[in-house]
């Protein structure tokens, strides 16, 4: 398969802010895809300011581009600036990184933070020129699979995804990765079936009500081959502009109200040396000024005195 570039920068003079769709960031990778590759494009359907600052797939990003058989790129929901240049010329919506249509890749992966980002996902698939429904899509549109925990109730959205993660994600999309390599050959009825073979992963068009889809927890916390490295410079000031380190997921709380202290159970703790060594690496590549030590109550993390002391 020839993979073609879109031709968009004569439009960017029209645009509020053109730097929302250049490439080349520091810490970007900019790998080449091929189509000896799986290739990922990782979707977050709000504007580049606000997807930027999401840590979960800068840790998807990282950890696909880290494998030499697969190519992960970059989409974010562009201002109506933008995206109405996209519709009026029916020029698809493409990789931030690689210019290549979103339509073009293996994968579309969207991940859905909140209920307010739902209208944004059939935005986004408008815009990339895929079917709306997946049960019109053919042999030739990308697996739409959507993640986060808007979406852990995964059946207000299931017409659209070819499946949905339900859980952590960071071991299952290498899972995803190695099963879509296998089936490269195969029809799309015959991809989700095997898909819907991996832990945690819902498959509307495969699974049945009855069906039990367990959530998935990510254990091996310390594992620094899951962790994201080389964290991307903007170009643009983001939301939350500083290096970004989990240092616990899950909380000890056990709020009932709390939809985050349940999706993220069971509770687990990095250990304060792999935090220390990877912020300092960090920090020194990129010159940040501020660090952030995320969790969804850092002050319930055992070690934050030996951590803040170091």
């Amino acid at each position: 398969m020839k993979f073609e570039k879109v031709k968009y920068e004569k439009y960017l003079v029209s645009v509020e802010n053109p730097a929302r769709y250049i490439a080349n960031e520091p810490g970007a990778y900019n790998k080449k895809i091929s189509s000896d590759t799986i290739n990922f494009c990782f979707a977050f359907p709000d504007l580049y300011e606000v997807g930027f600052s999401h840590l979960g797939i800068k840790i998807l990003y990282s950890i696909i581009n880290n494998r030499n058989d697969a190519v992960a790129d970059r989409v974010y929901a562009p201002w109506s600036d933008f995206g109405d240049i996209l519709l009026k010329n029916k020029i698809p919506l493409f990789g931030v990184e690689s210019s290549i249509p979103v339509k073009d890749f293996d994968v579309l992966g969207i991940t859905l933070q909140s209920e307010l980002t739902f209208t944004n996902v059939l935005y986004l698939l408008e815009l990339s020129q895929i079917s709306i429904f997946s049960k019109d899509r053919t042999e030739y549109e990308p697996m739409v699979i959507g993640g986060g925990p808007a979406i852990s109730n995964p059946k207000p959205m299931a017409k659209f995804f070819d499946a949905i993660m339900i859980g952590d994600a960071e071991e299952a999309i290498i899972e995803i990765k190695d099963t879509l390599k296998k089936h490269k050959n195969s029809n799309r009825k015959e991809k989700l079936a095997a898909l819907s073979k991996i832990k945690g992963l819902y498959v509307p068009q495969i699974h049945n009500d009855d069906d039990i889809i367990k959530k998935r927890y990510f254990a091996d916390f310390n594992n620094p081959e899951f962790m994201h490295k080389n964290q991307l410079v903007p170009w643009l000031k983001p939301t939350h502009e500083r290096y970004v380190i989990e240092i616990m997921r899950g909380c000890t709380r056990g709020c009932r109200f709390c939809h985050a202290g349940m999706f993220y159970r069971p509770t687990r703790e990095r250990n304060p040396d792999v935090i220390v060594k990877n912020l300092l690496e960090n920090v020194k590549n990129a010159g940040w000024t501020e660090v952030a030590l995320t969790s969804l109550s850092s002050s319930d993390y055992t070690n934050i005195k030996p951590l803040l002391f170091t």
